[in-house]
């Protein structure tokens, strides 16, 4: 897919699962705001046009990055978007051992 894009001028960052388990919503917002920051430092990203997109797990984070009203996010497309938790939790159900365990992570 990356080849498509190249000519195009579009800057494609990807991000994985790790399958870690239960992620705090702090933690999820934590990673979407570093890799938006991340993809505003590139000097050849216009900071002020991102975009996202993500599929099932990927929608719930997309759908987060929207409830977070980040400067210079556009757009975000949610596809297939899992609402109903999927492994991320409110912080009311996360301990200390599990917010202490995933920014050890980081």
């Amino acid at each position: 897919p990356s080849e498509w894009y190249a000519p195009r001028r579009e800057v494609l960052m990807s991000i994985g699962a790790n399958d870690r388990g239960v992620l705090c919503r702090h933690v999820l917002q934590y990673r979407i705001q570093s890799a938006v920051e991340v993809l505003q430092s590139l000097p050849f990203v216009d900071s002020d046009r991102i975009g996202a997109m993500g599929w099932c797990l990927g929608g719930r984070a997309i759908s987060e990055l929207a409830r977070m009203s980040l400067s210079g996010v556009t757009c975000g497309v949610s596809y297939h978007g899992v609402v109903d938790g999927g492994g991320v939790v409110e912080e009311h159900t996360c301990n200390n051992d599990d917010n202490q365990q995933q920014e050890k992570q980081q």
